[in-house]
């Protein structure tokens, strides 16, 4: 039984393409992945810019109220002195 060498330079060939078409395909994969993480990173930091600035505003909102009351709260105090 013999096997043809020319049959075997085939399967070598085929192998090199099937390994080199593979290397293309991880290496588009790896391209994609890097794109989809960089615009999921750049939608949670907006989400999150977005919340911290709405916090902020509501912390100042919640210290101006305060510093009305108190200056209400003195105001009613001194009258009725």
């Amino acid at each position: 039984m013999s096997i043809s060498i020319t049959g075997i330079e085939d399967i070598q060939k085929s192998a090199l393409e099937i390994s080199n078409k593979t290397s293309a395909l991880l290496e588009e994969l790896t391209k994609t992945a890097e794109v989809l993480n960089e615009h999921i990173l750049l939608n949670i930091t907006g989400e999150l810019t977005g919340f911290l600035d709405s916090a902020n505003e509501s912390a100042i909102a919640f210290s101006e109220l305060q510093a009305t009351r108190s200056a209400k709260a003195r105001h009613i105090a001194s009258e009725l002195r």
